[in-house]
């Protein structure tokens, strides 16, 4: 029984990726001028959902479909721009099109739009401007958009600074699960800024974001777990929260987490596992995707030179060899990061070319129905087990190919999220 359950639950996953059928459905629309077509099949080529990945042609389709006013589309088309995906980086044109998206009421564009002059990139910079923006794009809803709006309120960037009026909106944007909104109402929360102090709120929305994989989140959480702040002290949720952000390149949580290992602070005592935490710093320190929150503490120079005076030159070696190890990860990890900052959400893909939205979960319904009442009927007529399984095993084979008609990918994205969640709530950690 759990091998048909386990079949059933990648029966149920196969569904959220695109088959070929639908890939060859889109590509046909978008070849004979379809825009919104068009825009899938750019989303498509860009995160490699049933084709191999291609930025280039991504930008190919976005432009088709932007040239024919898909608002989406035109967003896309500027954050390729932006980010220099699959294009050369060029923030003048990337205004362009988030302009044009503008144009048509987008929120997502007012958001971009409200970035690029709030950073003065492809525009001067103009932080009333820039609130303009946000705050357009905000009161229609958009998470991004309401979390820009608070940070100008907290900073006073193009607006009186109003800490109260700050929380409103990061409480919005919170709300509809964004992680940076988490992160800043959760520091409000700490800091007792435009709300009154409450340390255990803070820890409950830092560890919202944490769970999302927001790094300055995650080393916040668990400075709050090493302190006790809002939360019981337990060195081994401070280590385990230090190293998810340290993965992510913040050079604070590098040199927390050689302490802990030096100290033996919540993780078995490791001189050579400290000594490259401190040499991931010194490599991190240039590198232009590292999270900085503060300097280099005189304290953590002292251990430093404490810690190689205790190493044996095999040992240094040793954590030399670990500290590029940690890097490539950190570096693999950012990547990912920055590639999924650009995935579209599956619900702004069109509806017209996803038949799933409409009929998927019906049809699987219908076959599970299926599948057990047609177990019934074989317990009935044999006791042989491996006559019962066999039945079993047609049924679901059979169930699979109207499901999905062959195979695509399985989406594993919720799967991890939510074991990472779960992993969050337990004192069981991975090492």
């Amino acid at each position: 029984m759990r091998i048909i359950t386990l079949i059933l639950f990648l029966v149920c996953a196969n569904t959220f990726g695109i088959t070929p059928g639908e890939f060859a459905t889109t590509k046909e629309k978008a070849e004979k001028g379809d825009a919104q077509a068009q825009c899938n099949l750019g989303i498509y080529f860009y995160e490699g959902d049933g084709v191999s990945k291609n930025q280039a042609e991504a930008v190919k389709w976005f432009r088709k479909s932007a040239e024919q006013g898909n608002a989406l589309a035109q967003n896309k088309l500027g954050d390729c721009y932006y980010e220099g995906k699959g294009v050369s980086k060029d923030f003048v044109e990337a205004v362009k099109w988030f302009r044009k998206a503008v144009e048509q009421g987008d929120a997502e564009g007012q958001k971009n739009l409200g970035v690029c002059y709030a950073e003065g990139k492809g525009v001067l910079k103009d932080p009333i401007e820039a609130v303009k923006w946000y705050r357009k794009s905000a009161e229609q809803g958009n998470a991004e958009g309401q979390c820009g709006l608070g940070d100008c309120y907290a900073e006073g960037e193009g607006v009186l600074k109003d800490p109260i009026e700050a929380v409103k909106w990061y409480r919005k944007s919170a709300e509809q699960n964004n992680s940076m909104g988490q992160l800043s109402l959760g520091i409000c929360y700490y800091k007792g800024n435009g709300v009154s102090k409450d340390p255990v709120e803070a820890v409950k929305w830092y560890r919202k974001s944490a769970v999302q994989g927001n790094g300055y989140a995650q080393f916040f959480l668990g400075i709050c777990y090493g302190l006790g702040l809002g939360v019981d002290e337990d060195p081994a949720e401070l280590v385990f929260w230090c190293r998810e952000s340290a993965r992510q390149g913040n050079l604070v949580a590098q040199n927390v987490l050689a302490s802990c290992y030096y100290k033996g602070a919540g993780v078995t005592r490791d001189p050579v596992e400290a000594y490259a935490y401190y040499l991931n710093y010194d490599e991190l320190v240039a590198e232009p995707f590292a999270e900085r929150d503060t300097e280099k503490s005189v304290s953590a120079e002292q251990l430093r030179k404490e810690l190689k005076g205790e190493l044996l030159p095999w040992q240094i070696v040793a954590a030399q060899k670990r500290s590029k190890e940690l890097l490539a990860l950190i570096r693999v990890q950012r990547e990912a990061k920055e590639e999924s900052k650009a995935v579209i959400h599956p619900g702004k893909i069109s509806k017209e070319n996803n038949w799933w939205e409409f009929n998927g979960y019906i049809l699987i319904f219908l076959i599970i129905c299926l599948i057990l009442a047609a177990g019934v009927i074989i317990k009935q007529v044999t006791e042989n087990e491996l006559v019962l399984n066999f039945g079993f095993l047609i049924i679901l084979l059979l169930g699979f190919y109207l499901i999905v008609g062959n195979f695509s990918k399985v989406d594993t994205n919720s799967v991890v999220k939510g074991l990472v969640y779960t992993l969050s709530k337990s004192k069981i950690r991975p090492k």
